[in-house]
């Protein structure tokens, strides 16, 4: 990968941040520079705001790919593709005005080392990409069997181990197939799915903007308990780091049930909360010392106390989980739900 170029109106300041994830996770990071073109890109001139980044980041034929770039005003066409996020969400109705810039290659390069990440009811695998690669086979094989079995096949360099039945442990291979050879690489170690389940969630994954709680204020969640078990934590969408805030958990009668102790940093990320991964783009508070019992019907309540400096802005989108809602500052918001997560076990 060489670059990108992008179409935006005038930046800030030189040095606009830009992240290129795949699968959801950040594979490397740069600068947007300043360019000339506002509304369309000439096409054998570089006249957008542009980057040079990612000279060491390989990729593979099929592998999507995408670039944030937060705070900029960019300019925006027709959909071609589907592919464009606005606030971390899909607008299948436009795409940004962009070019992306790739040294040829097919080499079928080492693809270690292999990743992973146990999840919820799966594990996902990352990998490095090889430019030669057409497709990746993956495999999987309990401990004390000798014996790979198929797991499936992808063009992305990332698989999730979806397990429906078996939750034990796995060891995993992946295979990069060229049109001339392959080559393959082998997890060391095993991994499980993780024990928790969720017992409530909304994952903010509809259109989607964010809710600020400053010092003194609060932002809320009401929700039901759809599985019962032991309370292990609360996820929420955090899109800035914040510092000093805290979270507890109300019963229907506002009655303390736990809480989390302050905390000075955290993740912020502009996206939906993870399928399969808590706290892989949000942040997880840990609440497993409570040792509170949750049943299912249980009407609860997710209270975000802001706290130092800067203001919490957590994730909320349109009105997209029945089982509750968000409030700001003690008021009801009806058509707007925080993105949460509440794990048990």
């Amino acid at each position: 990968m060489r670059g990108f170029e992008l179409a935006t109106g005038p930046l800030a300041s030189p040095g606009q941040p830009v992240t290129i994830a795949a699968g959801g996770f950040a594979l490397d990071s740069a600068f947007l520079f300043p360019g000339t073109t506002e509304t369309a890109l000439d096409p054998d001139l570089l006249s957008g705001a542009w980057t040079h980044c990612c000279m060491e980041l390989a990729v593979s034929a099929g592998e999507v790919l995408s670039f944030s770039v937060p705070q900029i005003a960019a300019a925006v066409a027709s959909a071609t593709g589907g592919g464009h996020l606005r606030h971390g969400s899909p607008d299948q109705d436009h795409d940004l005005v962009f070019k992306a810039f790739i040294d040829p290659d097919n080499t079928l390069s080492d693809i270690a080392p292999l990743n992973l990440r146990s999840g919820l009811g799966a594990v996902r695998l990352d990998w490095t990409a090889s430019p030669g690669a057409q497709r990746y086979d993956v495999s999987y094989r309990a401990p004390g069997d000798p014996t790979f079995q198929a797991a499936g096949s992808t063009r992305q360099p990332w698989f999730v181990d979806v397990r429906t039945s078996s939750s034990g442990p796995r060891f995993y291979s992946v295979t990069a197939v060229g049109t001339n050879g392959s080559v393959s690489t082998t997890s060391i170690l095993s991994a499980a799915p993780l024990p928790e389940h969720v017992a409530a969630q909304s994952l903010g994954d509809g259109p989607a903007s964010s809710a600020t709680a400053c010092q003194g204020g609060e932002l809320a969640q009401t929700f039901t308990v759809e599985t019962a078990g032991r309370l292990v934590g609360i996820e929420l969408g955090t899109e800035t780091p914040y510092t000093g805030s805290f979270v507890e958990v109300l019963d229907a009668n506002d009655v303390r049930l736990a809480d989390a102790n302050p905390l000075s940093s955290g993740r912020g990320q502009i996206a939906p909360l993870d399928p399969i991964l808590p706290g892989a783009s949000s942040g997880f508070f840990d609440l497993s010392s409570s040792n509170v019992n949750l049943n299912v019907g249980d009407r609860l309540k997710i209270v975000v106390h802001g706290g130092g400096s800067p203001c919490v802005s957590l994730r909320d989108s349109v009105d997209a989980y029945a089982g509750g809602e968000e409030w700001r500052d003690g008021v009801p918001q009806p058509d707007r739900d925080l993105a949460f997560r509440v794990l048990v076990e």
